[in-house]
């Protein structure tokens, strides 16, 4: 440490911007690592793949600025309500949809739909687009190049 203050002392190399310097890349470094995804599906469902028994002939898919899927609920008294979310990254627009059960809802039965959903802003133009299906686990890729 005595040998580098003297050469800084002899260079007249302030320490001040040296300091400012590596307590700045150490706050850009830490602001680099990004957290997962970690979406809210809400109530339950099922997205159902084209590999599942009595499944549609195709998997969620993009249609120009649309996602389309086919999905499974309890529920049959009253309207659900499914809102697509999204998280972009840099490399990767993430989506999973959030489910909304009312209060009032108290049946049972298996409901089968397909949904279509506009894409969010910013979502579209990604180079990888990725599904988060419930309850969790490796996503479903849409899109990538």
């Amino acid at each position: 440490m005595h040998r580098v203050s003297a050469f800084l002392e002899r260079t007249h190399f302030n320490q001040f911007p040296v300091f400012l310097l590596l307590i700045f890349s150490s706050l850009f470094l830490t602001h680099c690592q990004q957290s997962p995804i970690t979406p809210d599906f809400g109530a339950s469902y099922d997205v159902i793949m084209d590999h599942a028994a009595g499944a549609p002939e195709s998997p969620p898919r993009i249609t120009d600025d649309w996602l389309f899927l086919h999905i499974s609920y309890e529920g049959g008294c009253v309207d659900h309500t499914f809102t697509i979310k999204r998280a972009l990254r840099p490399d990767t627009a993430h989506i999973w949809l959030n489910h909304d059960i009312p209060a009032t809802e108290h049946c049972t039965d298996v409901i089968s739909d397909e949904l279509g959903f506009q894409l969010p802003i910013g979502v579209h133009t990604h180079h990888t687009i990725a599904l988060h299906i419930p309850p969790g686990g490796p996503p479903f890729m849409l899109k990538w190049r």
